[in-house]
Parts: C-alpha cells; sequence; structure tokens
C-alpha cells in the first residue's frame, strides 16, 4: 500500500468520526426520561423522576416540553402531580400517560388534567407504552402483569372504560407501535425475571391473534414501524450503558444495529422526515438525537 492511499484511509476514517460525532446531540437536564413523542414541532418528554423508581407513588414524575434543537423549553410543563410516568400518545389534543395503575389524560391546550382510569383493581402496577387506534382508542402494556389493556376514553366522560384483552400472557410486554392500514399492534416485549427473554410480535386487533415475528430476543423496549416491512426497536441488553437501537428486516428477520452504547434506551421516537431517532437514555438522565443516515 502506498503512502499516499494511507493518507486518504485516515483522512477518510477522521472524516467519517466528524460526521458521526455531527449527526448526534445530547440534552442533559432529565429525569429519568422514558418515553418522547413529538407533537407540532417539539417533543413530550415523560421522566419517571429523580429517583429511579418505576413504581413509586410519589409525584416525583412530569412531562417536559423540548423544542426540535433539544433546548428544554419548560421542564414541567403541565405542573400536575404525576407519579411515574412512561408511555405517553396524543390524540384530539389530548395527551395520555401510562402513569403506574392508571392512564391520565391532560389536555395540551389548557395544560389541566381531562381524563383518569384506574386499573389498580385489576392488581397492575407497571402500566408502560400507549398507542392509539384510528378510532380513538387506547391500547396500554402492562409490563409487570403480562397483558394489554384497551381504554375508550369516550365511554363515560373523565373515567372511561379499560379491559384486558384475552390473549395470552406475553413476556413483559412494553413497546407498542399501531399500524393502521393493517390494524394490527405491534408489541415489544421486555421479558421477564432480568433475563433477555423479550421478543417481537404482532397482534391482530380484529382477530386478536398473536404472532411472534423473527427470532430477536432481549430487553426491548421501544418500537417504531418504518414501513410494512421494516421495525425499529431499542434493547436495553443489560442494565448499564450497553443498550442499543436495532432495524429489522421482518420478511428475513436480518437484524442492523444503527446505534449502541447507550444506557437504557427506552420509548424513543422515530423522525420518518429526516430520518432521525430521538432516545431517552433513561439510565443517563439524557436525551439523544440521532440521524440514520
Amino acid at each position: 500500500m502506498k503512502f499516499n492511499d494511507i493518507k486518504r484511509i485516515l483522512a477518510l476514517s477522521i472524516f467519517t468520526a466528524i460526521s458521526a460525532a455531527a449527526h448526534s446531540k445530547t440534552i442533559s437536564g432529565l429525569a429519568s426520561p422514558e418515553s418522547v413523542l413529538l407533537d407540532q414541532g417539539h417533543f413530550y418528554v415523560s421522566n419517571v423522576g429523580e429517583k429511579l423508581n418505576p413504581t413509586a407513588e410519589d409525584g416525583d414524575g412530569y412531562i417536559s416540553w423540548v423544542d426540535m434543537e433539544g433546548n428544554i423549553i419548560e421542564k414541567n410543563y403541565f405542573a400536575i402531580p404525576l407519579n411515574a410516568p412512561k408511555g405517553i400518545a396524543i390524540y384530539n389534543n389530548i395527551l395520555y400517560v401510562a402513569d403506574i395503575n392508571r392512564v391520565v389524560g391532560l389536555s395540551t391546550q389548557t395544560r389541566k388534567m381531562v381524563f383518569e382510569i384506574s386499573l389498580k383493581e385489576n392488581n397492575v402496577n407497571f402500566l408502560n407504552d400507549i398507542a392509539i387506534d384510528k378510532y380513538g382508542i387506547l391500547y396500554v402494556s402492562a409490563t409487570d402483569t403480562g397483558d394489554i389493556y384497551q381504554v375508550n376514553p369516550r365511554l363515560a366522560a373523565n373515567t372511561g372504560s379499560a379491559s384486558r384483552l384475552p390473549i395470552k400472557k406475553l413476556p413483559g410486554p412494553n413497546g407498542l407501535a399501531y399500524d393502521a392500514q393493517s390494524h394490527n399492534l405491534w408489541i415489544a416485549s421486555f421479558g421477564t425475571d432480568g433475563g433477555q427473554k423479550g421478543e417481537l410480535g404482532k397482534l391482530d386487533l380484529a382477530f386478536l391473534t398473536y404472532e411472534k415475528i423473527t427470532d430477536i430476543s432481549g430487553m426491548l423496549d421501544g418500537i417504531a414501524l418504518i414501513d410494512a416491512n421494516t421495525v425499529l426497536v431499542s434493547d436495553w441488553v443489560t442494565f448499564d450503558k450497553s443498550g442499543k437501537i436495532i432495524k429489522i428486516d421482518t420478511n428475513t428477520g436480518s437484524q442492523t444495529v444503527l446505534v449502541n452504547q447507550i444506557g437504557g434506551p427506552a420509548d424513543f421516537a422515530y423522525l420518518k422526515e429526516s430520518n432521525q431517532v430521538v432516545i431517552p437514555r433513561m439510565i443517563e438522565n439524557t436525551l439523544s438525537i440521532h440521524s440514520l443516515n
């Protein structure tokens, strides 16, 4: 190999490293961020609280408002007592929040609580993610009991109704993503007993049939649909900084690691237009923005 060839390789390596650094940004000042959601040019970010205790009813949690550049505009946007808010989803200007054993609805216009339903009598203590279908029905994962709940906010003013879907128990259902075309609910499971036994699955909401997709296993958390055959999932791997974002081809089962070395990659957001992921790094108390180009 000629000296000029070596110089070109070194220059390319340096350029690649600089480009990778330029395509990521980290936002600090959060408290165990769990879920991020884009809405009208801003992000809502749920924070479990200063103490990373996802089941403590301690009023320590809150929702932050962050701009597209990653600046925290308001740390506690709603100023409403929350315990350990995790998954969030929005419908008709109402931000629905999974908060341990209840689902609350917060008006993004008045910043007041307009809906609340408790699942405490179902012995649920770890409601996790929320997805909303084309009819405005909420689906909520209960990681601790292995169930998926259906919540209809419209059946009764301020209380709604909730019912457990009659499907088999899942291994710690966590992240949810709804596909309006197929009326399917994609589910990323975290696993149970600390082992990497979580799986990727798909639930047909019309027939309530569940299908495991590919042979991926791990401590899966967030999930996003790229297209009909491509899914992104986050995998904690372990409770340290070895988490990653994985792209999965559901036809072939092939897996590609897109981002790694993340401390607790939770319920991330995928921005299709810019091809970016915004990742709550729950263990690190930060949020990071990465380009996938």
